[in-house]
């Protein structure tokens, strides 16, 4: 429910080296690039797009659509 919505969102944001990035321009046309490419969604592709773009070649991620990108190493907590 919302309590419990609420209470992950707090864990979330006290992820260790958790940080956040601006959407420019640029990251913007380059996520449209990979919504052809790989077929994802545009949140999808910004998320990817902004790791990449800030030197990450690694995201943390439940998120199975991000395995067939090849750019980037999916990281699922659940599994590890």
């Amino acid at each position: 429910g919302r309590d419990e919505a609420n209470e992950k969102g707090k864990e979330f944001l006290n992820f260790p080296n958790l940080t956040f990035k601006g959407v420019t321009a640029s990251i913007i046309y380059h996520a449209q690039d990979f919504l052809v490419k790989y077929d994802l969604r545009p949140r999808d592709a910004l998320h990817i797009i902004t790791a990449i773009d800030n030197g990450l070649r690694r995201i943390v991620s439940f998120d199975g659509d991000f395995d067939i990108v090849t750019e980037i190493q999916r990281i699922d907590l659940m599994k590890e």
